[in-house]
C-alpha cells in the first residue's frame, strides 16, 4: 500500500497554542497544517481542536470562524477523524456548567466543575494542574497497550462526564473523584490533558492516533 501524506489539520480560532501542538504533531510523524477558516479545501484526515479558556468564549470563537457543528459532522461523515484537546475536548460535548451556550454536541456528555471537596471530604485544589497518572480502560483506544504507568500534564477546572450507560470513556484519572481523561467514539477522540506538554507520553499518543488514521 502506498504511503499517504499524513496531513493533520490544526484548527486555529484563538483558543490555544497551536504552535506547540504543531511541533508535537511534526515530531509524531504528521504534517501539520494550520486551519484558520472553515472555507478552505480540507484534505487532512485528522483535525485537531486545541483549546484553553472559557467554554462560551470558545464556542463564540469557533462560530466566528465558521467552525460549527456541521463543519465537524461533515468531516466525520466523509471518513475523517477529530481530536479535541482540553477545552477542545469539552467543546465537542453537549453543554457545560461553565457556560450557557450549547456545545458542538458531537459527544453525548456534559462538562462538570470540580468541587472544592471530594466525596469523602478531602480538599481538592482547583484548577487541577500538573502531572497525573492515567488509567487506560480500553486497549482498543489510541493508547498503546503497555504495563507502564502512563502520565500526562493537566490544566483544567472542569471535566467531561459521559451520559450514563455510555461506553465512550477510554481512560480515567483521579482528582478528588475519578473522571474521564479521554474518550473515543465514532472516529472522534478527546483528551482532557495536554499531549503537546506531556513529553514522550504525549508524543506516543499522537503517534498512535496518526497511525490509526493513516494505517487503518
Amino acid at each position: 500500500m502506498l504511503d499517504r501524506p499524513r496531513g493533520v489539520g490544526i484548527i486555529s480560532a484563538g483558543l490555544g497554542n497551536v504552535g506547540s501542538v504543531s511541533r508535537m504533531v511534526e515530531r509524531a510523524g504528521g504534517i501539520p497544517n494550520i486551519i484558520t477558516s472553515s472555507s478552505r479545501d480540507r484534505r487532512e484526515r485528522l483535525l485537531i481542536l486545541p483549546g484553553v479558556g472559557h467554554y462560551d468564549a470558545g464556542m463564540d470563537a469557533l462560530s466566528r470562524a465558521g467552525f460549527n457543528r456541521e463543519f465537524f459532522l461533515q468531516h466525520v461523515e466523509e471518513g475523517g477523524y477529530i481530536l479535541g484537546i482540553c477545552l477542545g475536548m469539552q467543546l465537542l460535548c453537549r453543554e457545560s456548567e461553565e457556560g450557557e451556550r450549547p456545545g458542538l454536541g458531537l459527544i453525548s456528555a456534559t462538562v462538570k466543575k470540580f468541587r472544592p471537596r471530594g466525596p469523602e471530604g478531602v480538599e481538592v485544589k482547583i484548577p487541577h494542574m500538573g502531572w497525573n497518572s492515567v488509567t487506560v480502560n480500553n486497549q482498543g483506544s489510541p493508547f498503546s497497550a503497555s504495563d507502564e504507568t502512563v502520565r500526562f500534564y493537566f490544566v483544567h477546572s472542569f471535566y467531561v462526564q459521559p451520559d450514563e450507560g455510555s461506553n465512550i470513556c477510554c481512560a480515567t484519572a483521579s482528582h478528588g473523584i475519578t473522571f474521564c481523561a479521554a474518550f473515543a467514539a465514532n472516529r472522534i477522540y478527546g483528551v482532557q490533558f495536554h499531549p503537546e506538554k506531556s513529553h514522550r507520553y504525549g508524543l506516543s499518543l499522537l503517534s498512535n492516533i496518526i497511525s490509526v488514521v493513516y494505517d487503518a
